[in-house]
Formats: structure tokens, C-alpha cells, sequence
């Protein structure tokens, strides 16, 4: 197995979701620099898209797992958890795959990291190198209110991809062994 990454976004964007208030500054997340992607609202937000996460997976590989990491925190805890943490491959359009989303695991006060996935995890995606190597593969985070009013603020969110390369062909497509 090889590994890439953690590569950081290209491309940042609020996508609507109903009854959603839009992510400001959403750029941010494209690098770890204390600058933040925020909403402050006391209800669901929007979704926090990132893609085009620029990979370059030779083709034929197969994708063994995806590692979303993200450094977040709110300013009231128990105000909001995880709505959805999703793979798209569209830029937010539609998702593919399980919803990571985690409701047990409140936001803290302070930065906190926070991953989604690991080396082994596909997501149930069914993921091809070319899917992963779009411009608009990527991730979506949403935000569901369960509290009080508050802000929602994430510095950064990177993906890390783990694959089997294709093995090695004669010339011919028949693979050598």
C-alpha cells in the first residue's frame, strides 16, 4: 500500500443546505494557520465543502482507505455536533459513501483535531484513482444545533488517501508477477 497526502484543499465553498446558515471565510480551510472558516447561527448550517485536493493516483489503483483531519471548536460546547461528514465527487452536489459524522463526540471550546476515516477505510465509496484525482472530489462537513446560539469555526481540513497501485504490466496488459 502507498500513501499521499494530507493534502489540503484548492477549492473551499459554502454549498446550501436547507434551513442551513452559509460558512464565511470558507478559503481558510485550505491551510493550518489559525485562520478560520466560521458560522455563527443557532441553527444547521450549510455544508463547508473542500475539493480539489490536487492527488495524482495512478490509474488501476485501488483506493484502500481515506483519512479526513480537520482542526475545529465552537464558542459554546454542547451547542452543536457533527451533521454530516461525507465524500462527494461532485464539489458538494451530491455525496458518496458513509456519513462520518460523529453526534457522541462534542466540539470544544479550544482547537481541537479532529479524523474522520483511516488508511483502511474506503467509506463504501467505491472510489476509482480517476474519482479521487477530480477537481471536485472532496469533503463536505455540516453542523446540526443541538443548544444555544454560537460560532462554528474550523482552521483547516486535509485528506490523506492510502491505495494499492495496479500491478506492473508486460507491454502486453497481461500483469507481471
Amino acid at each position: 500500500m502507498t500513501t499521499t497526502g494530507p493534502n489540503y484543499p484548492g477549492t473551499a465553498a459554502n454549498v446550501d443546505r436547507a434551513a442551513g446558515l452559509a460558512w464565511s471565510n470558507t478559503g481558510s480551510i485550505a491551510t493550518d494557520d489559525a485562520s478560520y472558516a466560521t458560522v455563527g447561527t443557532d441553527v444547521n448550517t450549510d455544508y463547508l465543502v473542500a475539493s480539489n485536493f490536487g492527488f495524482s493516483i495512478p490509474a488501476g489503483s485501488i483506493i484502500d482507505g481515506i483519512l479526513m483531519e480537520l482542526v475545529g471548536k465552537t464558542s459554546r460546547v454542547g451547542t452543536y455536533d457533527d451533521g454530516v461528514v461525507s465524500l462527494t465527487k461532485d464539489a458538494g452536489s451530491s455525496f458518496v459513501g458513509d456519513n462520518k459524522a460523529d453526534a457522541a463526540l462534542n466540539w470544544t471550546a479550544a482547537d481541537q483535531a479532529r479524523s474522520y476515516g483511516s488508511s483502511s477505510d474506503d467509506w463504501n465509496a467505491g472510489l476509482t484513482a480517476a474519482d479521487v484525482n477530480a477537481s471536485g472530489f472532496g469533503i463536505a462537513l455540516a453542523m446540526n444545533f443541538i443548544g444555544q446560539s454560537a460560532t462554528i469555526s474550523v482552521d483547516y481540513m486535509r485528506l490523506t488517501v492510502t491505495y494499492t497501485p495496479a500491478p506492473a504490466g508486460d507491454g502486453w496488459g497481461i500483469p507481471i508477477f
